[in-house]
């Protein structure tokens, strides 16, 4: 029986929160495979905590493109390593995408509506990168009594369809830039290569962790999480009656120091509570 000390150790080593840091904050982003970052300062600390980097360090990996911040697996932001961010998207976008039919009745957006969008991005945002504020007035707008809703609801529905990500910031605001102008093309990865991809990093990243944390974390279904879980690469270990997966060669950490750690950092926002 391993205790709920040591399953923390391992998560807070797997997030170089203990032990050596991440190289660089690309390698940090990597490891994790994505970094929640719905709050800008506080998400880029936390990368700080996990390389040593100060702040201007990490919006130095973000203005050059080397991360992105985007919305990506859930309807949330991510950090994502530049040459992660197409196969990601291509593996979970159409689940994100067909659950967001009762806010697109909400906001009055449609089909025509998307396409317009679409149109005015491709068009805009060619060679360039734009804030928020300046694609407002260039968006479509619907019957919905505020436009900033049905913007941010446009601007994610393009990141789903990997037409746009983050350019460089801008006098501290985040800008959007085509996707093609800041990540190559790449061959499309198979669907079953992906999601072992997916599922081996994010339990080395994060791990122990169950399979409720995947499902929540992935938006993939059970039957995918499973059948890559069970390949032999990965074992189980109970704590307090649950089952949690971790990499089969994967070492013992102890608990060490106590930490304080932004909200919504990733060594905790990936586990389901109480776990």
């Amino acid at each position: 029986m391993v205790s709920v000390d040591e399953v923390i150790g391992q998560r807070l080593a797997a997030q170089h929160l203990t032990g050596p840091p991440a190289p660089t904050v690309v390698d940090a982003v990597r490891d994790s495979l994505a970094v929640q970052a719905q709050d800008p300062p506080l998400s880029r600390f936390s990368l700080g905590l996990r390389t040593g980097a100060d702040d201007a360090g990490v919006l130095a990996s973000l203005d050059s493109g080397d991360i992105l911040r985007t919305h990506v697996l859930r309807p949330t932001w991510h950090y994502v390593a530049r040459d992660d961010l197409r196969w990601l998207v291509d593996l979970t976008s159409a689940k994100v995408l067909s659950g967001m039919g009762s806010r697109h009745r909400t906001l009055g957006v449609d089909a025509p509506t998307i396409d317009r969008a679409v149109a005015v991005l491709q068009r805009e945002l060619t060679g360039r990168a734009l804030t928020r504020k300046e694609l407002t007035p260039l968006l479509p707008t619907t019957d919905y009594p505020q436009p900033g809703p049905v913007v941010g609801h446009l601007l994610l529905v393009a990141e789903q369809l990997a037409l746009i990500c983050s350019g460089p910031t801008r006098n501290g605001e985040h800008t959007y830039a085509l996707l093609d102008d800041v990540v190559p093309t790449q061959p499309p990865v198979p669907r079953d290569q992906a999601v072992h991809t997916l599922v081996t990093r994010f339990v080395a990243g994060h791990g122990p962790t169950s399979i409720r944390d995947l499902t929540r974390w992935t938006n993939l279904t059970l039957t995918e999480l499973r059948g890559v879980l069970n390949t032999g690469a990965f074992e189980t270990i109970e704590v307090e009656g649950v089952t949690l997966w971790r990499l089969a060669d994967a070492p013992d950490h102890g608990l060490g120091d106590a930490w304080l750690l932004p909200t919504f950092d990733e060594a905790f926002l990936s586990h389901d509570k109480p776990r």
